[in-house]
């Protein structure tokens, strides 16, 4: 495929995730536009290797951070929020997981890179969409393996972006109880208004007394995946600068839970943005 220019301009990876950065690197450099599956990638260097490939090439590339494309849900509390009186927000994204057996490969510290760099990167993107800001800090803590109970399973990140908000994710492996529906909760508080979104099927907006809310009976529109697709399709600049400053995030997390919780800075330089 990289060899046939003509016939095709872009490609698509949706591999293991240890395999998104040199395919998505090959493909930049044989002048390809490039969507590829999160996470972008599972670790540092690879990670500046892909900017550095994204910079020389000048070709498109997107990842596939599906929760900011849900519509309209998402879209209907960003616009929500955009005119708030003042920027900061506090955010919080909980994630009520079930445990994936420990021999799964999204496990291997090779082919997957565990629940925190595979996951978390959606829900950090989630803010940076809403906020329209980029997370300069984080600190982490995780539960201790025990069992069948991975490090990086059970776990809290709060993270700072460059406008003064606050965003923290709660992800856990502990409360898998089918019988307790909502998986994903994400709360925004700003400019005395709350927004609510449950399992990407339920929204509630609330401003000055009034409230508003928006249900989907019969789908679960967290998704996002015609949309996403149409917009790398249509030629959308995405926010490639966003999207790296996310899995940048992650990996700053996961530093911040092996130092015991020491501050961590995610800064875009290091990667050679």
């Amino acid at each position: 495929m990289l060899d046939d220019p003509p016939d095709i301009d872009a490609v698509m990876i949706a591999t293991r995730n240890d395999l998104h950065a040199p395919m998505a690197i090959e493909a930049l450099r044989a002048g390809k536009d490039v969507f590829v599956e999160k996470p972008l990638a599972t670790d540092i260097d690879s990670l500046r290797r892909i900017v550095e490939a994204r910079n020389e090439s000048g070709r498109r590339l997107m990842v596939g951070f599906n929760r900011r494309h849900s519509p309209p849900l998402a879209v209907k509390m960003k616009e929500f929020f955009k005119n708030r009186a003042t920027p900061p927000a506090v955010l919080h994204y909980r994630v009520n997981a079930g445990q994936i057996p420990p021999e799964h490969w999204v496990h291997d510290d090779e082919q997957g890179g565990g629940m925190l760099i595979s996951e978390c990167c959606h829900f950090i993107d989630f803010m940076q969409y809403i906020t329209g800001a980029r997370p300069v800090q984080v600190v982490a803590r995780a539960i201790e393996p025990t069992g069948t109970l991975r490090k990086y399973d059970n776990f809290q990140a709060t993270l700072t972006f460059d406008d003064g908000s606050l965003g923290t994710v709660t992800y856990t492996t502990l409360g898998g109880d089918r019988s307790y529906p909502p998986k994903e909760t994400v709360e925004v508080f700003a400019g005395n208004a709350v927004g609510r979104i449950t399992d990407f099927r339920d929204l509630e907006l609330r401003r000055e007394g009034k409230a508003s809310r928006e249900k989907r009976w019969l789908t679960q529109e967290k998704g996002g995946f015609a949309e996403e697709l149409l917009a790398f399709v249509k030629g959308e600049e995405p926010d490639f600068a966003g999207s790296v400053a996310t899995t940048l995030a992650t990996f700053a997390a996961w530093e911040s839970i092996d130092t015991g919780g020491a501050t961590q800075e995610i800064d875009l330089g290091r990667v050679g943005l």
